[in-house]
């Protein structure tokens, strides 16, 4: 008996060390377990706050890009606005110097038209008084003329009465 108390005890020892060895390697197992959860855990937070750095960046690479897309449009419709305002600006000036060299030209003109109906009026003016001469000395001759037929008539009428 005593060497059955002695193997009960044994076995009860064994069975109580064979117990705390499975009690440690549970809890060892449990700590394990816990770890890789908490490392899966981790990396996989860290893989997701890459993830999620990785679509921030490239939102913030997209709208950088449309920014700048804008912002060039908005460059290229200024210089577009500059040329129009320059060629406009030239196109005035340019329509200014024709519209001037006209208003010359014309003014040139008139006084042309007015010089030529002044030299006319000029020309004019002394034709008539050539013509005024020429009509004096026309009626100087007609009045001879007339004064010379009334002496020949006078002359006529003395002599046919003469002879009467």
């Amino acid at each position: 008996t005593e060497l059955l108390e002695k193997r009960a005890l044994k076995d009860d020892t064994d069975r109580d060390e064979r117990l705390n060895r499975d009690l440690d390697d549970r809890t060892q197992r449990f700590k394990s377990d816990r770890d890789a959860r908490d490392g899966i855990e981790r990396l996989d937070r860290e893989r997701r706050d890459r993830e999620e750095a990785l679509v921030i960046d490239r939102e913030r690479k997209l709208i950088q890009s449309q920014v700048d897309d804008v912002r060039k449009q908005f460059n290229d419709q200024c210089d577009e606005i500059r040329r129009q305002f320059e060629v406009e600006r030239h196109h005035l000036a340019e329509t200014h110097k024709i519209e001037i060299a006209a208003m010359e030209r014309r003014n040139i003109e008139a006084l042309a038209v007015s010089d030529k109906y002044h030299k006319d009026y000029a020309l004019s003016m002394e034709a008539h008084a050539a013509n005024a001469a020429k009509l004096e000395a026309l009626i100087a001759m007609s009045n001879e003329a007339v004064t010379e037929t009334r002496r020949m008539v006078e002359t006529d009428s003395d002599t046919r009465l003469a002879i009467v």
